[in-house]
């Protein structure tokens, strides 16, 4: 070739030249099969149908989420086991009030003492984080035992550090065991007291309580720089969370302008277990649409296979040779195709119905939504790998078409063997001019020039090393090596062969299909997937690929 055009180095490349590209593309298409759905109609009707009879379910008789209803529940379940702890650790009585009234008495801590400096008893388990039932709750009852301090926001939301008031310094521990004893255990069985609310309102209005594990995060992360001026509506984020908490988020209110106590509905720990209580309910007609397509997906393969094999009972050995990953009704994508089909139905059920009674949110079901976003994420992530193989298959296409193998010799001496002009296959001298014509076609593009010719150039010396790394393997012969033709041993070499034999015009046939630029290795995604090198994704560009 001509150097003083272009500079030609080869360097080396990560991945091995395949020459079985027939068998590669084999099995990717067998693996994009595999990753694809093979539901039919009846898969589809089945999905259909459960979608709706289940949705069905779900307006008739799960009906509206309530917090209400879920609350009450809740407060039921908690009070009985305040009543219950305080029972085993000593209590005599059967009453609420005189179950928390013990507890507190028993197991006081030190940040009660603290309620004026964070705002006062209405929000005090909120804005202190020592009655936070997490475990950033558990750290600072634990910090206040060491230092003193206790740790909460004030009614801005603004993060405050106070010391210890006198009169409740005695609930700190006296030496190290003490101190962890009291920042874990006592500090474990005064949240329990304060689920109920107080000795005085146990039973009657339900008291404050404490905030559930969602609403404490929320509250704790809230007096973070980060989201200290974060809006939601037209309320600060601190006072959003405080309305959630006293319940007055959603209240409606009279002509006067006066909140309605009975729209009041609090969302402490009581209200998190009620909405977690209503979820569960919801749950039940998701678990039933799932469990009638999985079983109607897992029945009907089986019984293709007992068929197939004619089994005649449990017992017959061939029930052995079922392929246990096609029946099994997980983890393959016709089941998870069947799901979303499914989980949609029973949505757009839902909400339809939701719309038209106009109850919107509280006759959403939420699991459903949720249960759908799942069966949509897996659908999409199915379809990422099916995309990712799709793009390998494309790309050994594309080097099996652009370069000459002995597959594609015997294929042109089979032609040959019907016609009068001779046989069409090449010679091993033959294979390497028409590799040399491809070559010189590059290095011709390459010098018109242009804004991409030093990535054309990257291109051309990564395919020539591809190409000397393969050549034994392209043409069938294990000792061959490919020898690259200057021009002048071209023009000796063709008039040697007799170019007027068909031969020839084989090689110029080729050497015009033959379209330089595309991907000769793999590279590793974000994701960590193999996927085809995308260094010379400009050059498939109208603008910059070859013409």
């Amino acid at each position: 070739m001509d150097n003083n055009t272009i500079e030609v180095k080869v360097t080396s490349i990560e991945t091995v030249a395949r020459t079985d590209f027939d068998a590669v593309i084999y099995d990717l298409y067998k693996q994009i099969e595999l990753l694809s759905s093979q539901a039919d109609e009846w898969d589809y009707l089945i999905a259909v149908a459960s979608g709706i009879l289940c949705g069905m379910l779900d307006i008739l008789w799960v009906g509206d989420f309530s917090l209400d209803n879920g609350r009450t529940f809740a407060s039921d379940k908690v009070d009985g086991f305040v009543e219950k702890t305080a029972n085993i650790l000593g209590f005599k009585g059967d009453n609420l009030q005189g179950a928390v009234k013990f507890l507190e008495e028993k197991f006081p801590i030190p940040s009660d003492g603290n309620t004026p400096d964070f705002g006062g008893g209405l929000q005090h388990h909120l804005r202190d984080f020592g009655h936070h039932p997490t475990i950033a709750g558990l750290a600072f009852s634990i910090l206040t035992q060491f230092t003193g301090m206790s740790y909460g926001t004030d009614v801005n939301g603004l993060f405050r550090i106070v010391p210890v008031h006198d009169r409740s310094r005695a609930f700190i521990g006296t030496d190290i065991p003490d101190k962890i004893f009291n920042g874990t255990v006592v500090w474990f069985f005064h949240l329990v007291s304060d689920m109920a609310g107080s000795s005085s309102t146990a039973g009657i209005t339900g008291g404050t309580g404490i905030p559930g594990p969602i609403l404490s995060l929320a509250k704790e992360l809230s007096a973070l720089p980060f989201f200290k001026n974060m809006k939601i509506g037209d309320n600060q984020l601190s006072v959003f969370l405080s309305k959630i908490f006293n319940g007055t988020l959603f209240a409606r209110y009279d002509e006067n302008g006066k909140i309605l106590k009975d729209t009041v509905i609090k969302f402490d720990l009581r209200g998190e277990l009620g909405a977690v209580a209503e979820l569960g309910k919801q749950a039940l007609p998701v678990i039933a649409n799932d469990c009638i397509v999985r079983s109607f997906y897992f029945i009907r393969r089986f019984a293709v296979y007992l068929k197939n094999l004619k089994c005649l009972s449990m017992e017959d050995t061939r029930l052995k040779n079922i392929d246990r990953d096609s029946v099994k009704p997980f983890g393959n994508p016709t089941i998870t195709r069947m799901i979303t089909i499914s989980s949609a139905v029973f949505s757009a059920v839902d909400i339809a119905e939701a719309v038209m009674s106009q109850k919107y949110f509280v006759a959403v079901n939420y699991v459903g939504v949720g249960k759908f976003a799942v069966a949509i994420g897996s659908e999409i992530t199915g379809y990422l790998k099916v995309r990712d193989v799709k793009r390998i298959k494309e790309m050994y296409e594309n080097i099996k078409r652009n370069t000459f193998t002995e597959t594609d010799n015997n294929i042109y001496k089979r032609i040959g063997d019907g016609v009068d002009i001779g046989k069409f296959g090449l010679t091993l001298e033959q294979t390497e001019v028409l590799y040399s014509l491809e070559m010189y076609k590059t290095i011709s593009d390459i010098n018109k020039g242009g804004l991409k010719s030093q990535l054309k150039a990257k291109w051309f010396n990564e395919w020539k090393n591809y190409m000397e790394t393969g050549f034994s393997s392209f043409v069938g012969d294990k000792n061959a090596v490919l020898h690259w033709y200057t021009v002048k041993e071209l023009h000796r070499i063709v008039a040697e062969n007799s170019p007027e034999k068909p031969w020839f015009r084989l090689v110029l046939l080729e050497a015009m299909l033959f379209e330089p630029y595309y991907p000769l290795s793999f590279e590793v995604d974000k994701k960590g997937n193999q996927v085809p090198n995308t260094k010379y994704k400009e050059l498939q560009k109208l603008l910059f690929q070859y013409w």
